[in-house]
């Protein structure tokens, strides 16, 4: 793997690994690689909601990162905006998986889950806390895997998480915005 590819797998895996960790999931490990999860071993079906929201946030947490680190992030007071032409296949994986899980929780896309987990992840990452925290994370990954205890010293709650909320239930057919 090439030094550039090995900086991209890095900041990856540091957008999951601390998306992962703002959302409460239990991670197993964390390395270059990416993340593992121990999700209860049930089928996506039978997740809970919270799970598979929380599921579809570190995947996008990954591709979030991913892009900040090719192309840049955004000053803290300007809203994150970016258009994509290119998604390596890391990405190309995770956004299907995304799609999957929220097919599961929005099949009718009534609440537009998809967009709003994508903004969502992607004004998170934009944050100077969230992208510092990746920054040394990814970092330390080129160098070592990083044990999963380690990981709450890199983020505590960022101070604009609250500005965050939950997805509606299925059965909310309304809209919202997350402004």
């Amino acid at each position: 793997m090439s030094t550039l590819s090995r900086e991209h797998s890095s900041f990856r895996a540091a957008g999951q690994a601390i998306v992962a960790v703002l959302h409460g999931a239990p991670l197993i490990q964390v390395d270059v690689d990416g993340v593992e999860i121990a999700w209860d071993d049930v089928p996506d079906i039978d997740r809970s909601r919270a799970d598979i929201l929380a599921d579809i946030a570190v995947g996008l947490g990954g591709v979030a990162a991913q892009n900040y680190f090719g192309f840049g992030v955004p000053p803290p007071d300007v809203r994150a905006s970016l258009t994509f032409h290119y998604f390596d296949a890391s990405q190309i994986a995770d956004l299907a998986e995304v799609a999957q899980l929220v097919a599961l929780v929005d099949p009718d896309a009534a609440a537009d889950v998809s967009f709003q987990s994508f903004r969502q992840v992607f004004d998170l990452m934009a944050g100077p806390e969230v992208w510092s925290a990746v920054e040394r994370l990814a970092a330390d990954l080129l160098r070592r895997d990083v044990p999963v205890n380690e990981l709450a010293g890199y983020i505590a709650k960022p101070s604009h998480m609250e500005v965050l909320v939950p997805l509606p239930p299925n059965d909310d057919k309304g809209s919202f915005d997350v402004d």
